[in-house]
């Protein structure tokens, strides 16, 4: 799977949104801390839920189980709005 180069993470108030560049509808997602790390970790490559795993179990003290759940969370959301391409 891979994210969608259409859409770009900008700093605006203090805060990381995302945004669809070019799209007929305006998306825009608010991304915590998390997301940011994820997002700026796999922005630029091909990966597999074990990628999202492993630097979730990498960058935060998070027991292996806990961050498959998050990270099978993370890619579902994103899915869900097309912002990962499988």
């Amino acid at each position: 799977m891979r994210i969608d180069s259409k859409f770009r993470l900008h700093q605006v108030a203090g805060q990381q949104i995302l945004i669809l560049l070019g799209g007929a509808k305006n998306h825009v997602m608010d991304f915590n801390d998390t997301s940011v790390y994820l997002w700026e970790n796999l922005k630029e490559r091909e990966f597999e839920l074990e990628d999202v795993v492993r630097l979730l179990t990498k960058g935060y003290d998070v027991e292996r189980s806990q961050a498959r759940r998050d990270a099978t969370q993370w890619v579902l959301q994103l899915q869900k709005y097309g912002i990962i391409i499988l």
